[in-house]
């Protein structure tokens, strides 16, 4: 994804600073090794404790992602059908937010 570039469309940023969240709403440009162009949008949630990131959560459209990945192991990137990768801290954030 050499090409990958983000839009910044909305920012919204609250609390005080031991506990301090901030949401990215985005856009996404990239191409294929085919020249291929993706796009995608989605919205970045960051939990900030005195200036430091504690969490990040990314939300975007998981479709486009599977197109994006079926292109490269097209392309013979065998690394882009792996599964995801799942820790017990994004489970945990994951019941925070919903």
């Amino acid at each position: 994804m050499p090409d990958l570039k983000f839009t910044i469309e909305k920012v919204a940023i609250s609390g005080p600073p031991w506990r301090t969240v901030a949401m990215l709403e985005w856009t996404d440009t990239l191409s294929d090794r085919e020249g291929k162009v993706f796009s995608n949008r989605g919205v970045h949630v960051i939990q900030i404790a005195w200036g430091k990131v504690k969490s990040l959560a990314v939300f975007c459209d998981t479709k486009y992602l599977e197109g994006y990945f079926a292109s490269l192991v097209k392309s013979g990137v065998k690394e882009a059908k792996m599964p995801p990768i799942i820790t017990k801290a994004n489970i945990y954030l994951s019941s925070l937010l919903c």
